[in-house]
């Protein structure tokens, strides 16, 4: 029963859940649903392998739960300078990732509750009732747990009991 908060930074660089999509023919039982995005199923293991290695705290069937993750999106080139200033920030580089390249918060978010359920922490994702989901961008030098940034491409995830 998770009784308490529990928080997980995993680093990396998160991947979105993408679509699923049919391989095989239509009305044959032989059809297959596979993740259409190649990053997709390597992060999902990822965050399960993370998630059965550090948090020994298992759900009950029917508790709900709330979660809240923090993804931290890795900065593309073109926001950096070249030559001798490649690790200087440009003036103007955006503070929020919302380029097509960064990936949904939805989509993001999706990806962490099925790893949830893959590390068999969550029984169900239905059970989620509370979900808080940001995308930020790492800001290097900066690892505080109580901030909603990380120092490095990753993700924080923190499962709480809701109470009533």
């Amino acid at each position: 029963m998770l009784d308490r908060e529990y928080v997980i930074t995993i680093p990396g660089d998160p991947a979105t859940k993408g679509s699923l999509r049919c391989v095989g023919r239509r009305g044959n039982r032989a059809h297959v649903l596979t993740e259409q995005l190649k990053t997709s199923g390597p992060w999902r293991e990822k965050v399960a392998y993370w998630l059965r290695l550090k948090l020994h705290a298992g759900v009950e069937p029917r508790q709900p739960i709330g979660v809240e993750v923090i993804f931290a999106i890795r900065r593309p080139p073109s926001h950096y300078g070249t030559g001798c200033n490649t690790a200087v920030l440009k003036e103007g580089a955006p503070v929020y990732p919302v380029g097509h390249n960064t990936g949904d918060v939805d989509k993001l978010a999706r990806s962490i509750l099925d790893a949830l359920q893959d590390a068999g922490t969550v029984p169900d994702d239905c059970q989620i009732v509370d979900l808080i989901a940001r995308k930020r961008y790492p800001i290097e030098g900066w690892a505080d747990a109580a901030c909603d940034v990380l120092p490095w491409p990753g993700v924080r995830i923190r499962l709480y009991p809701m109470t009533t």
